[in-house]
């Protein structure tokens, strides 16, 4: 009878290591679905900082070129107002020659 008992002993402790490995198990299981929820987070994140970053990249590309064509009319404008200086500055010298 003490043989079985000893058996018995031995069969409830390797029912116990497998109920832990079990709950161990479990625990992984659940971590790496957290895991798993985490990363397609991450991903679905960047993926919408990248859609909104997307248009700010278009309009800076338009800045350039806009500031370029600005530029060239502020210096269009500048040649005019010299012009129109040295005309008016022409004219009054002609007044006063008179």
């Amino acid at each position: 009878m003490a043989e079985g008992s000893g058996i018995g002993s031995i069969v409830g402790g390797i029912e116990q290591n497998i109920s832990a490995v079990a709950a161990v198990v479990e625990e992984q299981n659940a971590a790496t679905a957290e895991i798993g929820r985490n990363v397609r987070q991450a991903a679905d994140d960047t993926g919408q900082v990248s859609r909104s970053a997307a248009p700010v990249g278009t309009q800076a590309g338009r800045a350039g070129p806009m500031a370029k064509e600005v530029l060239s009319m502020a210096d269009a404008l500048k040649q005019n107002a010299d012009g129109l200086r040295n005309e008016v500055a022409a004219f009054i010298g002609k007044i006063r020659a008179a």
